[in-house]
């Protein structure tokens, strides 16, 4: 351990660290006699009547040669001949130094409109209610890369298709937690920043009617948010493939932002807000939400997607813990 403190470059003194007997070398210089800890050293030597600074301030004045190594304290320091009556510069914060630059990571990130960063264009197939599940998991599966890959070759922007359905949405109190809960749910998904488009397929006579859910959930739609109901496509069989339009309506809209890349000093997640509000309310009522509420692919993005890089905080050891199993 270094026994002294130098507390500034242009101080006479520096401050001892535990108790120095005599010839401790101290910055080149020898101590004279025995210096507490706490107190002080001259590192050169003072004429009577000479400033004393400390902190670069002046702290006294000598009242006796001081010899460098010796002990600096009240026996040989003093307010000087006008009794501390001397010009002063009040100047405050001219030796303050920027912090340097702090080492961020950073991530190859999709900057949304609202500010969000996503490091995924997907598309978000989900059901209003269990009748709708199949028509819904039926579309995703008819764009899945590894069964049908040509079905996105016109939207190399999107990265892949999920869809999220459910057991509930029919036969409920419209006024219940219950219902209440999915709402939630769904809207969290619905807006979760790795979705660049969203369809929502609903059947048409359950009880959570998808006009309603999205006035209660402050959602309306859009050019990347689009609705749709079985029972209003007055077709028979394959009913779900009268929503590939508006499917294809969704994949159009995925934001590849071009503005200028940005340093985020937050995480850029938001995994996302609504997504935290649903693991707490509604996993223990839908199993389901548990596994996709913190949703974060950790594979690397397609080359083919505009991606710029935003720094944030380190996100790798989140990213693994949240991503679907």
């Amino acid at each position: 351990m270094i026994p002294f403190i130098r507390l500034h470059t242009a101080d006479d003194v520096v401050i001892a660290r535990t108790q120095l007997i005599s010839g401790t070398k101290i910055e080149g210089i020898t101590t004279k006699g025995l210096i507490p800890p706490g107190h002080k050293v001259a590192t050169q030597a003072l004429q009577t009547g000479d400033a004393v600074r400390r902190y670069n301030q002046i702290i006294g004045f000598a009242s006796q040669p001081i010899a460098a190594g010796e002990h600096v304290h009240t026996h040989n320091l003093n307010m000087g001949p006008d009794k501390g009556d001397f010009a002063r510069d009040y100047a405050i914060g001219a030796d303050v130094k920027p912090a340097p630059a702090k080492l961020e990571a950073t991530f190859m990130g999709i900057k949304r409109a609202d500010g969000r960063v996503a490091t995924r264009n997907y598309i978000g197939i989900l059901s209003s209610v269990n009748c709708s599940a199949t028509a819904a998991r039926a579309i995703a599966d008819h764009f899945s890369r590894r069964t049908n890959p040509a079905a996105l070759k016109d939207f190399a922007n999107v990265d892949g298709v999920v869809a999220l359905t459910h057991g509930t949405g029919c036969g409920m109190d419209g006024d219940g937690l219950g219902m209440k809960i999915l709402e939630r749910t769904l809207a969290g998904y619905a807006t979760h920043v790795n979705f660049a488009g969203v369809l929502v397929v609903g059947l048409g006579c359950e009880s959570n009617q998808i006009n309603a859910w999205l006035a209660h959930s402050a959602l309306k739609e859009g050019e990347n948010f689009r609705v749709f109901n079985i029972q209003d496509s007055g077709a028979r069989g394959r009913r779900w493939t009268k929503a590939l339009p508006s499917f294809k309506k969704c994949c159009r809209a995925p934001t590849l932002s071009s503005a200028s890349p940005a340093a985020l000093r937050t995480s850029p997640s938001a995994c996302n807000a609504a997504a935290r509000t649903v693991t707490r309310a509604s996993a223990p009522t839908l199993p389901w939400a548990r596994r996709w509420t913190c949703w974060w692919p950790t594979a690397a993005p397609p080359s083919s997607a505009k991606h710029q890089r935003f720094t944030a905080p380190s996100i790798c050891s989140r990213a693994a813990r949240c991503a679907p199993k």
